[in-house]
């Protein structure tokens, strides 16, 4: 069966930011979501992270719009949590909050995390990342997969974020990984 993409392929960007590295070879074994904490679309926050004085930046940024920003080369560390950064792939839900309570997840941001999920089985195949979201233990061990900046907090106790939150829909976010991968 062959899926559709989520996102807008016409709107579909680069936007390179300056605020990456080299992995140095280091394998990458998460796909970690954040949110941005703040409001805007991808555009303006991929902007944002184009600045050198930022010292942030992901490899994507998604809206629910279904634009995707590709920021910084997944080839490449981005500069998102901590020392997690040459091991990681990670991607930003512009406009989103931590705060945000499922249904505000779902009105606010569903065609986002259908865009994630996508980016992620795709990168996740490229990157031999098994397909499946893990646990802040899992994480914490070095397993591979896709969770979130909480989870990558908690396991390797690096840092003060917990976003994406509670109230995230995880389940909904699984349920999509099986129909995008084909599992």
């Amino acid at each position: 069966m062959t899926m559709t993409s989520p996102m807008n392929k016409e709107e579909d960007q680069t936007s390179v930011s300056p605020n990456c590295e080299s992995r140095n070879g280091a394998p990458i074994l998460w796909f970690l979501l954040h949110t941005q904490e703040g409001d805007g679309d991808a555009q303006s926050l991929a902007n944002y992270l184009q600045n050198p004085n930022s010292g942030v930046s992901y490899h994507y940024t998604v809206d629910n719009s279904g634009m995707v920003i590709d920021v910084v080369d997944t080839d490449l560390a981005s500069w998102s949590v901590l020392s997690g950064n040459p091991q990681s792939i990670n991607l930003c839900f512009a406009g989103s909050r931590v705060a945000w309570t499922r249904d505000e997840w779902f009105s606010n941001m569903q065609r986002g995390i259908d865009c994630a999920v996508w980016i992620a089985v795709q990168d996740c195949r490229k990157y031999r990342i098994p397909i499946r979201t893990i646990t802040p233990e899992e994480l914490g061990n070095d397993q591979a997969g896709i969770a979130d900046h909480n989870a990558y907090t908690i396991g390797k106790h690096n840092g003060s974020h917990t976003d994406v939150g509670s109230n995230f829909p995880w389940d909904y976010l699984n349920s999509k990984l099986n129909e995008y991968s084909g599992s």
